[in-house]
């Protein structure tokens, strides 16, 4: 079951980046974006799965971004303008903010994937709260 997971993340991802929908005007430059945290598995799967609950064929799903993030599957940054950038951190660290509003800084070494150096999510009184971001090794 896992393994059917991280291949439709895969898959996801690959169907993002050939749809035109990762996009990045920079290269290996250190950028600040601003968006929505989104499961890139149900959000590449249904566009307005966007918050934490998603819609399913079998009906709502509650908080199945936070699971989805839990289980490993990649977490992106869904921008104004409609571009998504996958985050290259681990994405267990991102299960608590879901669909949370978000500005990272980090580097875009290619198209579609940021690595961030720096993540913040705003809470519900406006204020901007630093995600420790751990490491991959």
């Amino acid at each position: 079951m896992k393994r059917l997971k991280y291949i439709l993340a895969l898959a996801t991802i690959t169907g993002l980046t050939i749809g035109g929908l990762l996009a990045s005007d920079t290269k290996d430059q250190k950028v600040t974006v601003e968006g929505t945290l989104v499961d890139s598995k149900c959000y590449g799967m249904m566009r307005s799965n966007t918050g934490n609950d998603h819609q399913s064929p079998d009906g709502v799903m509650k908080g199945c971004a936070a699971k989805c993030a839990k289980d490993g599957i990649p977490v992106a940054v869904l921008q104004k303008n409609g571009k998504v950038l996958i985050l290259a951190a681990p994405a267990a660290v991102f299960a608590p903010h879901m669909a949370k509003h978000v500005r990272v800084v980090g580097k875009v070494p290619f198209e579609g994937t940021i690595i961030p150096d720096k993540v913040e999510v705003q809470s519900a009184e406006g204020k901007w709260e630093q995600v420790k971001i751990t490491t991959m090794m």
